[in-house]
């Protein structure tokens, strides 16, 4: 009642939802909270969830992965069988990128629990070790609650697996996490786990010690049930001695406090064993008829190993009634159903080294794309290094040839102007020696010429005079000078030496100024009518690049362009002989 009265405000604020992300995320906290209550409320917490369902296609993926997960947790807890591992594998995926360290650890834990339900033992302990892996346990809100079932679980595959040892040591490990969590009830049921590696082992004193310490740690903590049903291997364990006294103060402890009967008086399911030990006890105090009552009580249930029992009380109780055909016929069921249980045994046998076989096959083959995966990698990063060593090699390749060549232009903008001064220093010297010296006079004039040649050189053309004589006036402007200073300096001209150039052209060459300013859809750009005016003004190429900073390259395509737009053609080594003919 007190547990119907708990859920009526969550159904009630289910009715009242209206699909708002709000509503939904307050439901599945709702829920999340019921299932830690106590085993029993889960079934009611996956009622909830499975309620939620018509709105799981509209959510969004954080909520969606945060419903599945919860949901994965209702079944797990309700015992509900997984039967797909495919949700999990998503569910997973998302909170290993994107979940608390809490998050991560469930999520590998649920997928775990799913490949256990598969039968897969190897992937379950894979994933449960994951889910370890993922805890922070230096955090204040480490779930250790999570931590000590990832150890159960991890030692109950190792029991099947028979691997006493890891087994052990997995279930000391969930002990000291209960306690870490200060759960009395899971450190209990932790150490009781510990008698399973000891019957299997045959250490029987083992065993009669651990449930007998354990069942009086149940009782002082007021888990009398508990207490009870933990003494139930020891009742085998008298048996097979001999005792029968102690055989029956645990039974009776066990059929008092255990809770196994039904209202009508039969055991619940699971308990069907406690009528082959209630038979043992009756046929050793001689009340053969009650023994055969209890034994015949378990042919009712389905179990192979139940009924294997019943075959085996049932042939003693004929054994001491000395009727030997009901003898025969027993011993043949009792043969039968063992023979049964064996072959079951060593299917289920079969069963685990195929799944072992399945996940080694698959982890190789996971290996197998993780190598190629890694090679890969490896195979990029090597020519990606490779690459870069090429593109940094050609980069200083072209640094240095870059700056050889602008080396070269500087030294050649250097003789030019050189050239240039001389050559006005000589017509100086010569105006003034004609007619006083004409020794001197000649040997000026021969120079002139040699430097006239070596100007046309430079120039790649041949001057005319009209050239020499415009050339040598442009010498006299101060202006041109600079410029020229500049060029060889390999400095770029500023605005106020492009505004006085602009000034200088217009006063001197005007009409070639209105020539390049006015050719209607032709028109030049800036750096267009700058190369055109310093070409007319006799600058080698490799000055116009340094004055206007631009390289090489890009000065040829304006040349083009240029003697294209001015003279249509596009033979550039015409432009220069084709502005310097234009009238001014």
């Amino acid at each position: 009642m007190k547990k119907l009265l708990y859920l009526l405000p969550l159904f009630f604020a289910m009715l009242c939802c209206k699909g708002g992300d709000n509503s939904l995320d307050m439901i599945m906290g709702r829920a999340d909270s019921l299932m830690e209550i106590d085993m029993d409320s889960a079934p009611s917490a996956l009622r909830m969830l499975d309620s939620m369902s018509p709105h799981v296609s509209y959510m969004s993926k954080s909520r969606r992965m945060r419903y599945e997960l919860l949901r994965a947790k209702a079944m797990n807890k309700s015992n509900v069988y997984f039967r797909s591992d495919s949700t999990m594998k998503e569910v997973a995926a998302y909170y290993s990128r994107h979940g608390t360290p809490n998050d991560k650890m469930m999520a590998y834990y649920l997928l775990g629990c799913v490949y256990r339900d598969l039968g897969e033992a190897p992937a379950a302990l894979e994933y449960y070790q994951k889910a370890v892996a993922c805890a922070d346990t230096t955090a204040g809100d480490c779930d250790y609650g999570t931590l000590c079932r990832i150890c159960l679980q991890t030692a109950y595959i190792f029991h099947r697996q028979k691997l006493a040892d890891e087994e052990l040591k997995m279930i000391h490990f969930a002990s000291y996490y209960a306690c870490k969590n200060k759960d009395i009830f899971r450190y209990l049921l932790s150490k009781e786990s510990e008698k399973g590696v000891y019957y299997t082992l045959r250490d029987y004193d083992k065993v009669l010690d651990i449930c007998d310490s354990i069942s009086s740690l149940y009782s002082y903590y007021g888990y009398e049930r508990e207490s009870a049903l933990c003494l139930f291997p020891t009742i085998d364990i008298y048996f097979k001695r001999g005792n029968l006294k102690e055989a029956n103060a645990r039974l009776y402890k066990y059929e008092k406090y255990g809770d196994i009967f039904l209202s009508s008086g039969s055991v619940k399911p699971g308990f069907e064993l406690y009528y082959y030990y209630k038979g043992l006890y009756l046929l050793a105090g001689n009340r053969v008829d009650s023994a055969e009552y209890y034994f015949r009580k378990m042919l009712t249930g389905s179990a192979r190993d139940e009924k294997e029992a019943a075959y085996r009380g049932l042939l003693s109780v004929y054994r001491s009634r000395r009727n030997s055909d009901s003898v025969f016929h027993y011993a043949r069921l009792y043969c039968d159903a063992n023979d049964s249980s064996w072959l079951r045994l060593t299917s289920s046998e079969a069963q685990r080294v195929q799944s072992l076989y399945r996940y080694t096959r698959n982890r190789q083959q996971a290996e197998l794309r993780e190598r190629e995966v890694s090679e890969l990698r490896l195979t990029i990063v090597f020519l990606s290094v490779i690459s870069l060593i090429v593109v940094l090699e050609l980069y200083m390749w072209h640094r240095r040839r870059s700056s050889r060549m602008k080396s070269l232009l500087l030294e050649k903008n250097r003789m030019y102007s050189d050239l240039l001064h001389r050559s006005g220093e000589i017509s100086r010297e010569l105006s003034a020696a004609l007619g006083e010296n004409s020794r001197l006079a000649s040997e000026l004039e021969a120079s002139g010429r040699r430097l006239r040649a070596e100007l046309d050189k430079m120039q790649d053309m041949s001057s005319t005079d009209a050239d020499w004589a415009s050339l040598q006036k442009l010498m006299e402007s101060d202006l041109i000078n600079n410029l020229h200073e500049q060029a060889a300096h390999g400095r770029s001209a500023g605005q106020k030496d492009w505004s006085r150039l602009n000034t200088y052209v217009e006063n001197r060459y005007p009409r070639f100024l209105s020539f390049i300013n006015n050719l209607g859809s032709s028109s030049l750009s800036q750096n267009e009518k700058k190369v055109a005016i310093l070409i007319k003004l006799h600058f080698l190429s490799s000055e116009i690049s340094c004055l206007l900073d631009i390289s090489p390259q890009n000065l040829s395509n304006i040349r083009r362009r240029l003697n294209l737009k001015l003279f249509g053609s596009s033979r550039t080594s015409e432009l220069d002989r084709n502005i310097r003919d234009c009238k001014s």
